[in-house]
């Protein structure tokens, strides 16, 4: 776990502060945040659900830190991404960019067809490939294979997928 996911959700012992070489004052000041994150969570549950448990909060926390964290990974190398999606969907249609794991393992675009039309969980991510516009924005699912997550993006930034394509078009 990363030391946001350690601060957030309160799982910063002692030891373990000890073991990332952490000083004195800091430690104090930091187990005195963690007891405090601690209480609110404990508030919070018994006003919400006090079925909830704290590690169904800190794996909320941690999804959405992990989206976060690829979202930017995914922003950073824009161009790539944006051309490869554009290509994609010049030669495909609509779809999405499938990356494996972070560094990427592998990138893949996968379209979806008319008469593909899932139920269920999929539905949403169905509907959004279906009115996205591709001169504009991206689909992106990344799947991390040590936790079997998979997660969804909905990206726009410039330049747009056909500039991006074009500053890389003679790698495709």
């Amino acid at each position: 776990m990363d030391p946001y996911m350690l601060f957030v959700t309160g799982d910063a012992t002692i030891k373990k502060m000890e073991q990332a070489g952490v000083d004195a004052k800091t430690k104090s000041q930091t187990l005195q945040l963690i007891s405090e994150i601690q209480k609110f969570n404990e508030a919070l549950r018994r006003i919400t659900n006090p079925k909830v448990t704290q590690e169904q909060i800190k794996k909320v926390f941690e999804h959405q830190h992990t989206h976060q964290k690829l979202q930017k990974l995914i922003e950073a190398e824009w161009v790539v991404f944006a051309s490869l999606a554009w290509h994609g969907y010049s030669h495909d249609g609509r779809g999405i960019l499938y990356i494996k794991d972070f560094p990427p393992q592998g990138v893949k675009y996968v379209s979806i067809k008319n008469d593909e039309a899932p139920t269920g969980p999929f539905q949403d991510i169905y509907n959004t490939v279906k009115t996205y516009d591709p001169t504009k924005e991206i689909i992106a699912a990344v799947l991390i294979s040590s936790s079997e997550q998979v997660y969804i993006f909905h990206l726009t930034q410039t330049p747009y997928p056909p500039e991006a394509y074009q500053m890389r078009k003679d790698v495709f």
